[in-house]
């Protein structure tokens, strides 16, 4: 293999800029980064390519390297291909043999997923604190308000003909019986032991919770079921996820005040090891997806950080205990499951709770197929559309395992731009919920006037069907949101959602 064959397979951008400051040399994923075929990167000032405030920054790197030192950091930088990625950098002099500096050599690594990662993993482990935490203080206070509520029910016997004194330790009896409800709230979300469960079929305790959950919203929100055919039986408490589905319920409610729809889905769903790596709270493997989702306020991502914490409301002070949430992620892990929240402000929010498929039954087992399924496979070129890098890499490691050839785009700008330089593209395959002026609803319009024949595959965090509500008055877009693939997603889904996109046959609008 050549020196540029090495370099190009290596996950590293390596470039060498000169005592000009011009790029005399740049490896393949650093033309992805900075979104230029090589031709047109070398030669350039790096004053053309990077923007003046990733100049002023990196100054220091470059004066340090010039006085021949090597030199290492870590930045937080926005890359031409509008991807804004946390990286690893070192500046290697290159000495001639007189041991002046000719120029230098950059290596930047991508350490964005690495970032995530760790961060996940603090915000499970604070939750593991918290839940310790918690279980002791509520032990603690449950005996505290036994002691309390014992003695009270003594003395109320001894007093029973004194009317007044009843009714006082009456007022007290019911404060002592919300504290205990409240200490229950905080053993649940701590407990890790599960309760009595039993082979539940999730659709239909969805279909009789409905009645229950259409009471406990507003007449002004619309509830819809959605629910898989053939969906996996899970094994759980009955109790607590009857708790858990009014919960969100009521947790939607509150995000609506004004109105609008909450729909509760349900899907088989299998979580791959890139799923896990990304999400390293979940385990791989074969789960029932049960998906609420609302079009109301939507959150911040400091409120996500936050929002299963015991206490945490966004509520006002005596409108709720901040218990709600902390009891469904208590019966999530109680039954080895996972949740994931997608939301943005202004745009919804969306939950999804896995619960691990229940093992089958001697009886009722089947033999396994032989192999594994044969995937699509085809050789199309395609536009890869997303402003979360980790997902970005993951489709592309997916699709190119498949052979197909892809591109990336970090926002719905750079999207487009890429279709006009590059008229060969297949197939789009778009985030529909991106930063800055141009989310996916706004490509896809914009493609269908500048690319009318360019096949599109979307995809979200959020349900599909408040998307398709969302573009109910666009016969065009409720059509390409009806064939949207449904994030997470795993390699044998979208291997399909690919090939079945690239297949169709569009019609008519």
């Amino acid at each position: 293999m050549s020196a540029c064959g090495i370099t190009d397979s290596l996950p590293v951008v390596i470039i060498f800029v000169d005592q000009q400051d011009r790029y005399g040399f740049a490896n393949k994923l650093a033309e992805i980064w900075y979104a230029q075929p090589n031709g047109e990167l070398i030669g350039k000032h790096i004053h053309d390519v990077h923007a003046k405030e990733f100049q002023v920054r990196l100054i220091p790197y470059q004066n340090r390297v010039l006085a021949g030192e090597t030199v290492s950091g870590q930045e937080a930088i926005a890359y031409p291909d509008g991807v804004t990625r946390d990286i690893d950098l070192t500046y290697v002099p290159h000495l001639t043999e007189k041991g002046e500096v000719a120029g230098y050599y950059v290596l930047i690594m991508d350490i964005t997923g690495r970032r995530q990662l760790e961060e996940q993993i603090r915000q499970s482990q604070k939750m593991e604190v918290v839940g310790q935490l918690t279980g002791g203080i509520a032990h603690d206070f449950n005996n505290i308000l036994g002691i309390i509520l014992g003695f009270v029910e003594i003395v109320r016997g001894r007093v029973k003909d004194d009317p007044d004194l009843v009714r006082y330790l009456e007022i007290a009896l019911e404060g002592t019986k919300r504290g205990t409800a409240i200490t229950k709230k905080l053993l649940s979300f701590a407990s890790k032991v599960p309760g009595e469960n039993e082979r539940t079929d999730v659709n239909e305790f969805v279909l009789r919770m409905k009645e229950l959950i259409a009471t406990s919203l507003t007449p002004s929100i619309h509830l819809e079921n959605h629910l898989a055919d053939d969906l996996w039986p899970v094994e759980i408490d009955p109790g607590d996820f009857e708790n858990a589905i009014l919960n969100l319920s009521l947790n939607a409610r509150d995000a609506m005040p004004e109105g609008g729809s909450l729909i509760i889905e349900t899907a088989n769903k299998v979580l791959d090891d890139h799923y896990v790596n990304r999400n390293p709270a979940a385990k791989a493997g074969e789960y029932v997806m049960i998906s609420m989702s609302d079009n109301g306020s939507g959150m911040t991502d400091e409120i996500k950080e936050k929002l299963f914490e015991p206490f945490f409301t966004t509520k006002a002070i005596g409108q709720g205990t901040g218990l709600g949430l902390s009891m469904v992620y208590g019966f999530i892990e109680r039954s080895s499951g996972h949740i994931k929240v997608y939301s943005e402000i202004g745009e919804g929010t969306t939950f999804r709770i896995f619960l691990p498929r229940a093992p089958e039954h001697a009886t009722e087992s089947e033999p396994e197929p032989d192999g594994q399924i044969e995937l699509p496979r085809g050789g199309e070129t395609i536009l890869v559309v997303d402003d979360e890098e980790a997902l970005t890499i993951a489709a592309v490691l997916y699709l190119e395992a498949l052979g197909y050839n892809t591109l990336t785009a970090g926002n719905g700008r750079r999207a487009l731009e890429i279709l006009d330089e590059k008229p060969d593209i297949d197939l789009l395959f778009c985030d529909i919920i991106m930063p800055g002026e141009l989310g996916g609803y706004q490509v896809v319009l914009a493609v269908r006037e500048s690319h009318p024949t360019l096949k599109i595959l979307l995809t979200s965090g959020f349900t599909k069907q408040p998307e398709a509500h969302a573009v109910a008055e666009s016969r065009y877009l409720g059509k390409i949101v009806g064939k949207l693939l449904s994030k997470p997603y795993n390699h044998e889904e979208l291997a399909f959602a690919v090939r079945r996109t690239l297949d169709a046959d569009e019609g008519s609008d």
